[in-house]
Order: structure tokens, then sequence, then C-alpha cells
């Protein structure tokens, strides 16, 4: 299989959706991420040491999915 080297480094992700708590679950279990949901709201954080950062909750209400 022949590989590509992306032209740049992926720093953040942003999943949102109508049950935040499911989705940070899911990507808990599926990834091995440790989620810090120790903020107002419940907004799921996630970091990791080469830099890359996601943000994973509740899509704001009246917000429609891109």
């Amino acid at each position: 299989m022949r590989r590509f080297p992306m032209g740049a480094q992926v720093i953040h992700v942003e999943v949102t959706g109508k049950d935040g708590a499911k989705l940070q679950k899911f990507f808990s279990e599926v990834f091995g991420w440790n989620i810090d949901t120790n903020n107002p709201g419940g907004y799921g954080m996630y970091r990791q040491e080469d830099g890359l950062t996601g943000g994973i909750g509740a899509r704001r209400k009246g917000r429609r999915a891109a």
C-alpha cells in the first residue's frame, strides 16, 4: 500500500450531536480517549501529548447538523 504524507498535522476535532453524553462514551470507548467534562454544561474536552485536542458535546438547540 502506498502512503502519502499529510500536508499539515490535524490539531483539533469537533464532534457535536443530539446526545453529547453518548458521543463522549463512544469516542472514549473506541479511541481510549480520557474526556474531561469538568466544566459548565459537561462539554467534553480531549487533549493529547502531541497537540491534538478535541471537543465533544451536545449540539446547541436550534442548530442544524452541517
